[in-house]
């Protein structure tokens, strides 16, 4: 499992640094909530479309909350957020967990978020 930290991006522009996330299991990655925070993601490989799951936690009236799923395109990325509090999992203390399937190949990400 790979843990990303937010980097601040600012007006003079940032240099951010992309990492790989781990993969074949259940969180890939791991990062905190942030309300001003999002995650950027590339997938450059040319094995086919990735999805991108964050587990939600919780439920709402008694109905479990829906999971954040999105796809990513070979040679796409996505800025995905803002990191909300609520997409915390408690068991994780109160980090978010992602999953990607069907692989990693290929796949950076970076956790940004603005001051």
């Amino acid at each position: 499992m790979a843990t990303f930290n937010y980097q601040t991006i600012g007006y003079a522009g940032t240099d951010l640094s992309f990492t790989a996330p781990s993969g074949g299991v259940a969180g890939d990655a791991v990062f905190p909530t942030d309300d001003r925070g999002f995650l950027w993601v590339e997938n450059a490989a040319a094995g086919g479309t990735i999805t991108l799951v964050i587990s939600t936690p919780g439920t709402s009236f008694g109905i479990a909350l829906p999971d954040v799923s999105v796809s990513i395109p070979d040679g796409e990325r996505r800025l995905i957020g803002p990191i909300v509090g609520a997409l915390g999992d408690p068991a994780a203390l109160g980090a978010v967990i992602l999953t990607i399937t069907p692989n990693v190949t290929g796949v950076t990400m970076a956790a940004v978020k603005v001051p």
